[in-house]
């Protein structure tokens, strides 16, 4: 049912909340788990009057450190799963969506920061985001409240 099962990341605090979630899905169908991490293009900034090869540069700087912190996450919450893992670059909803259908995936496991107010009107919601786009269900996970005591 569920062959391939997809976990976009943005390596917060919301994903360590959600790997069991994912793990055990994935266990119970015998699926494959593709992690995602997308980081966002800075090259629109070109537009501003910010030389090229810093951006282009800091482009390839976030892209190395997103790579040593997906090897990082993985080796310490995948090992011995079915998995791989993938980066790109670009607007993450975009970049999830065509992923999904690129690479025929089944079932979306996505975190919210369950931002609210303020916060929503600035940041958006990127899970509401794919799941408009989505051709696949999602499972969207809000993370627990925390108490204000």
């Amino acid at each position: 049912m569920f062959n391939k099962i997809l976990f976009p990341i943005d390596f917060s605090e919301v994903q360590e909340e959600m790997i069991n979630y994912v793990t055990t899905t994935a266990e119970k169908f015998e699926s494959q788990i593709f992690v995602l991490y997308v980081a966002r293009d800075l090259t629109y900034f070109t537009e501003l009057d910010v030389p090229h090869p810093s951006i282009y540069s800091f482009n390839l700087d976030i892209q190395k450190g997103a790579e040593k912190k997906m090897k990082d996450f993985c080796d310490a919450r995948l090992q011995g799963k079915n998995f791989s893992s993938h980066i790109l670059i670009g607007d993450p909803a975009t970049e999830i969506v065509t992923f999904i259908e690129e690479n025929e995936i089944d079932l979306v496991i996505m975190g919210t920061h369950g931002r609210q107010g303020l916060n929503r009107i600035v940041f958006g919601s990127m899970a509401e985001k794919i799941a408009r786009n989505s051709p696949v269900p999602i499972l969207i996970i809000k993370p627990p409240r925390k108490d204000s005591a």
